[in-house]
């Protein structure tokens, strides 16, 4: 069982670390002397740094002054304005340059392959082909005539080496 409180009402938690603290804090000034004296410092230095309040305007001057200010909003933002679109141009002028060099550099390489293609030696006609083909499938295997079966290992013993890159 806890220690009984010493008031009517137990202290709470949050009461007991504020009192703590206080007695922790000796840095402060105690004597009534010092403490004026500090006061009197504070009151000096706030006097010395206050802002002068300025004269208030005219509601006519201050209208203009308004007015002048928003001419001058206006023009800053018609210049920011400018400067932003002079910088997009650019930067659209360059990313479109090379954009326009990549696709041209793909579309030589396209041409490149396509004619690399067609100037390659077929190994065959699509009825050499079909004959191998009747041969090896296991359908029409059966179907197929001894010179069928000539043709096509005639056909693939003369392309061995384009095959298998042996002699």
């Amino acid at each position: 069982m806890g220690r009984p409180p010493i008031g009517k009402v137990a202290m709470t938690s949050t009461e007991r670390s504020r009192r703590s603290r206080a007695k922790q804090r000796i840095d402060k000034p105690t004597d009534a002397a010092t403490i004026a004296a500090l006061k009197a410092r504070i009151r000096e230095l706030e006097a010395g740094v206050a802002p002068q309040p300025a004269d208030p305007l005219s509601k006519t001057a201050q209208g203009k002054l308004d007015a002048a200010i928003r001419v001058r909003l206006k023009a800053l933002e018609r210049e920011f304005e400018r400067r932003v679109q002079g910088e997009v141009k650019e930067r659209m002028a360059i990313a479109n340059a090379a954009v326009t060099k990549h696709s041209n550099e793909l579309h030589e390489r396209e041409k490149w392959l396509r004619e690399f293609i067609a100037k390659q030696k077929k190994m065959g006609t699509m009825a050499d082909w079909n004959n191998l083909m009747v041969c090896l499938h296991p359908d029409t295997r059966r179907t197929a005539s001894d010179k069928k079966f000539d043709d096509a290992l005639r056909w693939v013993m003369a392309r061995k080496f384009a095959i298998t890159g042996e002699k």
